[in-house]
Formats: structure tokens, C-alpha cells, sequence
């Protein structure tokens, strides 16, 4: 059973959520709070839905707080209309970005998903938060060394999945990791989530012919 902590200033989205997730037989909504000072103050809970803007302490403060404890909860980011970056909210620990009206069988799978350390998110949701890049900037040197880095780039942070950048590039999902892993080093980074954040505004110029399962130089 995973037991779930949300925490929304919104008691209609407090309701719908509890409501949706009484119905899912391996999820225990244990805490229900309308602010970040009692999600902290709460016990403890396997996964919290946190909302990023709420009165007082903010969602990302709150997960970063709650994330830095010695035993941590998964922290699933609530978005809708947001100023918080996706760096910020990475970097806070989030374990995912979902829409507050995620249909009951997704708000479930994701909840699964993250309680087993994987990073989920609504493609929607995760460009929800990179509205605040007004500008972009070229990538540290040697890190997009051509035109399959910038497609890759281009497609992680448009939330694309390796099979959808695999048959789009014309490569092999197993050569689409290896090129991402491949960015990752570069990058200074040790997961698809930060590479996103940093790269989110980088200058991305796809390729109009790129060069299928390339090999990723070093």
C-alpha cells in the first residue's frame, strides 16, 4: 500500500483528489493539507501531490524540505498555471510534473511509478514549467557536437519518450539512450530530469537530415 499525503490552498482540488485516489486499491490517502507548513509538519507518508503555488511556503520549498530529510518521500509536483522553472523544481527534488485534472488511471500510474523511483511527468505539465525562459543561450561547448544532439535536446524537453525520439530520428531506441547518456556526461549531469532542466534554454536547431544511429561521439 502506498500512502499519499496531498497538499493544495484549493479545497475543490483537495477533494477531487482524495475522491479519485479512494477508488485505487493500493493507494492510502493518509494527510490532506492546505499548505506547505502542514505538509511539513504532517507524518510521514510514502509520496506527497504537492501544488506548486500555495500561499506561505510554496510547493517547491516544501518539497525541497521534505526531500532533504534522512528517509524522503517521492514529491509529484501538482502544475497548472506556473512562474516556477523547471530548473527550480528539479532541483528541489520533484520526482514528477502532473496537471491537477490527470485522469484517475494516470494520477494512479504515476503515483506507482514514482513510489519505484522513476521519474514521471505530463509532457503538458513539464512545458508548463519552462514558461519563464524568455531567452535562449548556446549550449556549454562541447556539448551538442551535432545535428542529432540538437534533435535529441529539441525532443527532451518536449517531453518526448526514447521510442517517439527513436522513430523520429530513424535510430534504434537502444542508440537514442546511448546518444542521451552520451549528452548526459557532457552536460555535468547524472539524469534525463536535470539534463532537461539545464538545457531548457539552450539555443536547439533541429537537423534537417539527421544521420540515423550515428555513433555518439565521445
Amino acid at each position: 500500500m502506498i500512502s499519499v499525503g496531498i497538499c493544495d490552498d484549493d479545497p475543490l482540488v483537495l477533494s477531487y483528489l482524495a475522491a479519485t485516489l479512494a477508488r485505487v486499491d493500493d493507494i492510502a490517502v493518509v494527510h490532506q493539507c492546505a499548505g506547505g507548513h502542514e505538509a511539513l509538519a504532517a507524518p510521514p507518508v510514502d509520496l506527497w501531490l504537492m501544488d506548486i503555488r500555495m500561499p506561505g511556503i510554496s510547493g517547491v520549498e516544501a518539497c525541497r524540505a521534505l526531500t532533504s530529510r534522512p528517509d524522503p518521500p517521492r514529491v509529484l509536483l501538482l502544475t497548472s498555471l506556473s512562474t516556477t522553472s523547471l530548473t527550480e523544481a528539479v532541483g528541489a527534488g520533484a520526482c514528477g510534473f502532473l496537471y491537477k485534472d490527470t485522469p484517475a488511471k494516470a494520477l494512479a500510474a504515476a503515483i506507482r511509478t514514482a513510489d519505484a523511483g522513476i521519474f514521471v511527468h505530463s509532457p503538458d505539465a513539464a512545458r508548463g514549467l519552462t514558461t519563464r525562459v524568455t531567452s535562449r543561450e548556446s549550449a556549454p561547448d562541447g556539448v551538442l557536437r551535432d545535428a542529432v544532439d540538437h534533435e535529441l535536446i529539441h525532443a527532451i524537453n518536449a517531453g518526448r519518450g526514447y521510442d517517439q525520439m527513436a522513430e523520429a530520428l530513424g535510430m534504434s531506441v537502444s542508440g537514442v539512450k546511448k546518444r542521451v547518456g552520451t549528452l548526459m556526461r557532457r552536460a555535468g549531469v547524472s539524469s534525463r530530469p536535470q539534463l532537461m532542466a539545464q538545457s531548457v534554454s539552450w539555443s536547439t536547431q533541429p537537423s534537417e537530415s539527421p544521420r540515423p544511429d550515428s555513433p555518439a561521439p565521445s
